[in-house]
C-alpha cells in the first residue's frame, strides 16, 4: 500500500502547474492525500481490532475485504482530488481551502481511530 500511495502522490503532484504561486495548492493536495491514507490505515486497523465500525454507509459494505476497501476508499479520494483540481482552475484560493478543510476532517478521523485502537490502561 505504501508504494501505491507514493505513486499516487507523485502523479497528483506532478499533474499540477509548476508555477511558484501554486505551491500552497500543491502542498494542500499532498497533505490531503496523506490524511486519506491515515484514515484508510487507521480504519483498517481498528476494524480488525473490532474497536470501531465504518460509519460511511457507502464504504461500510466493503469492510470485510481490506484490499477492496482500500481500493474503493482511495478511488473516492482520487475522484475528490480531481474535482478540487477542476475547482482550482477557476477558484485557486477556494480549492486550497477545501483541501485544507478536508485534511483536517480526515486527520480528525485518523486520530479518533487511533485512540479507539489503543488498549485501555
Amino acid at each position: 500500500m505504501t508504494r501505491c500511495g507514493v505513486l499516487i502522490l507523485l502523479v497528483l503532484l506532478g499533474s499540477t502547474s509548476a508555477r511558484a504561486e501554486d505551491w500552497p495548492f500543491t502542498a494542500s493536495k499532498g497533505t490531503l492525500l496523506a490524511a486519506h491514507g491515515g484514515d484508510l490505515a487507521s480504519t483498517i486497523d481498528c476494524l480488525a481490532r473490532k474497536t470501531c465500525q465504518e460509519t460511511n454507509p457507502w464504504l461500510g459494505r466493503f469492510t470485510t475485504n481490506k484490499a477492496g476497501f482500500g481500493a474503493i476508499k482511495m478511488t473516492g479520494a482520487g475522484i475528490g482530488l480531481w474535482a478540487v483540481d477542476k475547482l482550482h482552475e477557476h477558484h485557486p484560493t477556494l480549492a486550497t481551502w477545501v483541501n485544507v478543510g478536508l485534511t483536517g476532517f480526515f486527520a480528525a478521523i485518523t486520530i479518533s481511530n487511533v485512540q479507539k485502537g489503543k488498549p485501555k490502561p
